[in-house]
């Protein structure tokens, strides 16, 4: 007899797999143009650019798996978001005379998405201006890595985080797909750069002293799985050993489930504002963004796992307007959407779906043990009824 799983998400590319985001999206553009892009500006210090960044990116990968007519909506949103990047009213939240443009993070994420952008347009559809404009956001990136001493750019003054130059690269690698290759020497010496500041364990560290130039936090999941996503368009080879790594000091199991800690095995630690609370050890947020890091490593197995994880406990309502946790953190929707809107490398490839045999497992126990108390109460009363009537 077939063991059958409580829950299993469908397969990249599948019909219902693209109905499901496709649901996020309507959901999400409601919340967007209903102002969660400031509710989560309350929560953390990128909120509003994040979730403009994450919904314009779920955009531009959904309107290429999509028909003619919601194509074009989805890159209006996209759009959309672009301009409110653009914004006095976001960019007046970064520094505005930190070079690339108020910043690292700000400056990525914007070049970032509008390269995804004219990808998602065909040649003849893509204005001169546009691409003027993508090329002078990358112009304006490439100087600053040029003038730096150091490959982990500025965020804030005084501030860096690998994982924000690693977007800021993954732009200058989207340019050089798209025309004629201009930075290919820049991205070669920033990979070149980085292998001496790695952490000991040979992974790209969380948080960076730019003034200093050396490590202010080791590697974490939560940026791990987010830099592991930009990493393959940048460079194969650091890819597929950050990539390794990544798998190796963070991927684990809680009570049978597939999982991701924030700190790497063998240490502990708190959360913070980048990783999201902690669930014993467990990145909710690692977790989600480990589904995207798979896709692009072409990790088919681990990323259906995860995908499926998020889906059975992420307490999915609605169908047409598809919204996880009940709809309460809409950042968490945002990067579900994106991470299952990606395309995955290994998606032609076959690989055997999880069954989550172990959490089966641990789930007849907990029942056991959960009913154990009542089956010998009930046992009991059963003999002492046997007794009386003897």
């Amino acid at each position: 007899m077939r063991i059958r799983i409580i829950h299993r998400t469908p397969r990249p590319g599948e019909p219902v797999d693209r109905a499901r985001v496709l649901a996020q999206f309507h959901y999400l553009k409601g919340r967007m143009h209903g102002g969660v892009p400031l509710e989560m500006q309350g929560l953390f210090p990128e909120g509003a650019p994040f979730a403009y960044a994450l919904h314009g990116l779920a955009s531009c990968n959904l309107s290429k798996r999509t028909d003619e007519g919601l194509r074009n909506g989805l890159l209006e949103e996209a759009r959309w978001c672009l301009e409110q990047l653009d914004s006095d009213d976001v960019k007046g939240r970064f520094p505005v005379l930190l070079p690339p443009d108020h910043g690292a993070f700000l400056s990525g994420w914007t070049a970032y998405l509008h390269g995804n952008m004219l990808r998602a347009l065909a040649a003849t559809e893509r204005t001169e201006e546009d691409i003027a404009r993508f090329r002078s956001r990358c112009d304006a990136i490439a100087r600053t890595f040029i003038n730096s001493d150091q490959p982990f750019i500025e965020s804030y003054n005084g501030m860096a985080w690998p994982a924000d130059a690693m977007v800021c690269l993954a732009a200058l690698a989207q340019h050089d797909a798209l025309f004629p290759p201009v930075y290919t020497g820049i991205i070669q010496g920033w990979v070149g750069d980085v292998a001496g500041r790695l952490d000991e364990r040979g992974m790209l560290p969380h948080e960076w002293d730019p003034v200093r130039d050396v490590s202010r936090s080791a590697a974490r999941g939560s940026s791990m799985a987010l830099m592991n996503v930009f990493l393959p368009a940048i460079d194969r080879q650091l890819a597929e050993t950050q990539f390794a790594l990544f798998r190796r000091h963070f991927f684990t199991e809680r009570f049978g489930l597939p999982a991701v800690r924030e700190h790497p095995k063998g240490t502990y630690g708190a959360g913070d504002i980048d990783s999201g609370p902690l669930i014993m050890g467990i990145g909710p947020a690692a977790t989600i963004v480990a589904l995207g890091a798979c896709k692009m490593n072409g990790d088919a197995f681990h990323a259906h796992e995860f995908a499926s994880v998020v889906e059975a406990f992420g307490f999915a309502v609605g169908q047409n307007e598809r919204a996880y946790l009940f709809g309460a953190l809409p950042i968490a929707d945002l990067f579900i959407a994106w991470c299952r809107s990606m395309p995955s490398a290994g998606a032609a490839q076959p690989f055997s779906s999880p069954l989550f045999l172990r959490f089966h497992a641990w789930s007849a126990l907990a029942l056991l043990l959960a009913f154990a108390p009542w089956s010998i109460s009930a046992v009991r009363k059963r003999r002492k009824r046997l007794r009386t009537v003897q």
